[in-house]
């Protein structure tokens, strides 16, 4: 018999980043390995495997303020607005 770990942890609606999995698997294959097992991914998103193997990039803090802003000039002027913002600062 093989015990699943990491299955169903979190509900839909709540917000949960790749991060905050990286470090639960992370902890999770750390205790696999103190009991002498190994520690085997299987399915799921390759973004999330990535992220245990190969780590994440640095991120910054959220801004808050900086996202509060977006979400008012998106409803003032629409989505598209933003998107040609950004693509002013970030042709590609």
């Amino acid at each position: 018999k093989v015990r699943h770990h990491l299955i169903d942890i979190i509900s839909p609606e709540k917000e949960f980043s790749v991060a905050e999995y990286r470090k639960m698997a992370l902890d999770k294959i750390e205790d696999i390995l103190k009991r002498g097992k190994t520690p085997l991914f299987v399915g799921g998103s390759g973004l999330y495997v990535k992220a245990v193997t190969d780590g994440l990039f640095p991120s910054a803090e959220k801004d808050l303020k900086f996202r509060k802003l977006q979400e008012v000039l998106a409803k003032k002027y629409g989505r598209g607005y933003l998107y040609k913002k950004l693509k002013r600062i970030d042709p590609d």
